[in-house]
């Protein structure tokens, strides 16, 4: 749909649910409430919040409704900081885009012998609760084969094992959709089979807002065509 088609559809079902009884609403208005219905489809396909319980890649369908926002980068650390939670830690800084992460991976050098090697490693999230007993336990603790990874502030934070190098970050991720504007022509990037539930999920956020009686209709209807 182009930006003024979801516009004109929005209206539409509107009127259909409400039968003309809500309150015209100002293009600035169905702009936000779009982007909202946009940000909660991209959400349930993220994670398991819809009705088949059905996460990130679980089917062909989810892996094609995300593919138009899924992006790859690879980043250096940052020099040591005294912000770092640890001394084998460093700060990567995410892309401006970042929204979820769906796949990660560390590059590391460690000593072997009179040698070293280079492999990519698995990523294990933790949070800074966890961090002085994950640290300390000989079976959750970084090695040659895991880094631990806390989040703080738009930045992944690595803590390796000592006499490791941090090489590189590798991830893949969810970055948020651009804002949909009417007065500034900008339509929807997610895939062509999504906008007619972006659209419901618009609505439903709209009977939301106004707290309409005809909520309750409505949301079986969306529910149902959420897949």
């Amino acid at each position: 749909m182009t930006i003024t088609e979801f516009h004109t559809e929005v209206k539409a079902r509107l009127d259909k649910m409400d039968s003309l009884q809500l309150p015209n609403l100002l293009t600035s208005e169905i702009d936000l409430f779009l982007n909202q219905g946009q940000d909660r489809t991209v959400k349930q396909r993220y994670g398991l919040s819809n009705p088949k319980r059905q996460g990130y890649e679980e089917t062909q369908k989810r892996t094609d409704d995300l593919k138009a926002i899924t992006r790859t980068a690879v980043l250096a650390p940052l020099p040591a900081s005294v912000d770092n939670i640890d001394s084998n830690a460093r700060f990567f800084t995410l892309p401006a885009d970042y929204w979820f992460i769906v796949q990660e991976r560390v590059n590391i050098t460690y000593p072997c012998g009179d040698t070293e090697e280079t492999t990519d490693v698995e990523v294990r999230p933790i949070e800074h609760n966890e961090f002085t007993k994950s640290i300390y336990d000989p079976f959750k603790k970084p090695n040659k084969r895991k880094v631990l990874r806390l989040m703080e502030n738009n930045q992944s934070e690595i803590i390796y094992a000592p006499g490791a190098t941090l090489n590189s970050y590798k991830i893949r991720y969810i970055k948020k959709p651009i804002r949909m504007s009417y007065t500034g022509g900008v339509t929807c990037e997610l895939s062509d089979h999504l906008h007619s539930e972006i659209v419901d999920e618009c609505v439903k956020v709209i009977l939301e807002n106004i707290e309409s009686i005809r909520l309750k209709t409505f949301i079986p209807a969306v529910d149902t065509t959420n897949e």
